[in-house]
């Protein structure tokens, strides 16, 4: 389907997601790796608090992208597998990659902190690809059950 939105739209569209998006994911970084140092009871009750923010903000944010991004806007759901997939990928790599992070990384050297920034980068890229197949599983989905959650509606509705 071709794009029926005006140039200036397009782009204002694409500058407030990013601007939302870019807030939103430094928002779910930032709640992960910095949560503040407490002892006993309290650190287990904060580490559950930190994640589950991170993990309940990731979707609305994947949301927003999903939701007002393309030209077809679909129909909205409360939870799809496409995101759940981008979210539980986010999930399992981002500890993996601070683990690194924290008890193999040495950043003394100069290639070390080479070497930190080509992970960086490519933790990033494994994450937009996450993305994409899951936007692109949430498409599938999509088409192939758009058909048959009608004939049912119509089913339930007697028509």
């Amino acid at each position: 389907m071709r794009d029926q939105r005006s140039w200036s739209a397009r782009t204002g569209a694409a500058a407030g997601l990013g601007a939302v998006v870019g807030a939103g994911i430094l928002g779910c970084f930032l709640a992960v790796a910095t949560a503040p140092r407490v002892a006993g009871a309290a650190a287990t009750a904060v580490d559950a608090a930190r994640w589950l923010l991170a993990f309940c903000a990731l979707p609305l944010v994947v949301g927003l992208i999903v939701g007002f991004a393309p030209a077809e806007h679909p129909q909205v759901r409360w939870a799809s597998a496409g995101s759940l997939l981008i979210v539980a990928s986010w999930v399992v790599a981002t500890p993996l990659f601070r683990e690194w992070i924290v008890h193999v990384a040495s950043f003394r050297s100069p290639t070390g902190a080479l070497l930190g920034v080509l992970l960086l980068t490519g933790y990033l890229f494994v994450g937009s690809i996450v993305f994409l197949v899951g936007v692109q599983l949430d498409e599938l989905l999509r088409k192939r059950t758009d058909g048959r959650a009608r004939s049912l509606l119509q089913l339930v509705r007697g028509a």
